[in-house]
């Protein structure tokens, strides 16, 4: 859903931008509309699955977030850039700060008004992530968007493209050896900030964490009844949901049992010792969800969503082996299918526009 609001808002300013320069024609209305089907073609892979799951099952909505409150300042745009720290999700980069410098330093070279587009696209993109816009106004039907330093994927995408082309202008058309020193420059950049990446250590709580896909995996393993705010089940919010955090099972009224836990990449394992015959259900502390697919001891058995939004299963005497693992339906197969279809269709038509000129020359 984010996804599609910060994709909607790139579509609007090249929109607005024609419009405002008196370019809007039928070629680019064409264009547009083109971008937006695809938009939201390769995007049925992912929509139609949440579409799914908020239909079967009350998902709470995101947290309400201060907009301008969460905007970052102007010195911690420009300062966390530099620092180049992988661990901050609120950082453009240093590699992409340095593009974005360069595009500016060199904005007459660029000979197209889409180019112009470009760069001002990413100035704009880049004031919106700060609180130097007056976000105040805009909460009230801005509020799911949460962060404004989400546009940085936007930023991202428009300084790449307005930096590649600089770097051909640069090249071809102007300072041979100047194009070849900035683009030797910018390898050597990327060459040694994706070589430090798993030495990169960040303070946290006083201890030093290396950020890897080690440590990443040991905080997944850590909480298997994971989510306690944004796109939980709303039952979740009983008041057990810490315990079940916790990786407790839930036998009786007050009955919460530690059991033998393993997870995999897709794969959750309870291991549960029923020594009564009392006990006909239990409460896996695992969330219900479409496609969600239960074993017992080897046997597939229907699990159901509890009152508090975990997962409840029958048990029998003895030992009880559950294997949790989520798959997707029927419906999210063919959306994601289709959205296949879709991008394969748009790289036949890319090749065909890349051949257009070859053709009539």
């Amino acid at each position: 859903m984010l996804s599609l609001l910060i994709a909607s808002f790139l579509i609007s300013f090249f929109l607005i931008v024609n419009l405002w320069h008196r370019r809007f024609n039928k070629a680019i209305f064409y264009a547009l509309t083109k971008a937006t089907l695809m938009t939201i073609i390769l995007s049925l892979g992912q929509f139609i699955p949440m579409l799914v799951i908020i239909k079967s099952i009350k998902i709470n909505p995101p947290a309400q977030i201060n907009l301008s409150q969460a905007a970052l300042t102007t010195n911690n745009f420009i300062t966390e850039a530099l620092n180049n720290n992988i661990a901050a999700i609120t950082s453009l980069g240093l590699i992409l700060f340095i593009l974005l410098i360069l595009n500016l330093a060199n904005y007459r070279r660029f000979n197209q008004p889409f180019q112009h587009d470009l760069i001002i696209g990413s100035l704009l993109f880049s004031l919106l992530t700060t609180n130097l816009f007056p976000w105040d106004l805009c909460q009230k039907f801005l509020s799911n968007l949460q962060f404004p330093w989400r546009f940085m994927v936007v930023i991202a995408l428009l300084v790449s493209f307005s930096g590649g082309i600089l770097c051909q202008l640069l090249v071809t058309k102007y300072h041979y050896h100047l194009g070849k020193f900035v683009i030797l420059s910018l390898i050597c950049i990327v060459t040694l900030h994706y070589a430090t990446l798993l030495k990169h250590q960040t303070l946290y709580q006083d201890q030093k964490i290396i950020q890897t896909n080690q440590t990443c995996f040991a905080k997944i393993h850590s909480t298997y009844f994971n989510g306690i705010h944004d796109y939980k089940p709303i039952a979740a919010q009983w008041n057990d949901s810490l315990t079940l955090r916790q990786n407790k099972v839930k036998f009786a009224n007050n009955d919460w049992r530690k059991v033998p836990t393993k997870i995999t990449s897709s794969m959750i394992t309870y291991n549960l010792d029923n020594q009564t015959d009392n006990i006909k259900n239990v409460i896996l502390p695992v969330y219900y969800y479409p496609g969600q697919e239960i074993t017992r001891n080897g046997h597939k058995i229907q699990g159901h969503k509890a009152y508090n939004g975990a997962t409840k299963v029958t048990i029998k005497p003895g030992r009880n082996e559950f294997k949790v693992t989520y798959h997707y339906t029927k419906t999210m197969r063919y959306a994601q299918l289709f959205s296949l279809f879709g991008l394969v269709l748009f790289l036949i038509n890319w090749l065909l526009q890349i051949k257009k000129p070859h053709s009539q020359t």
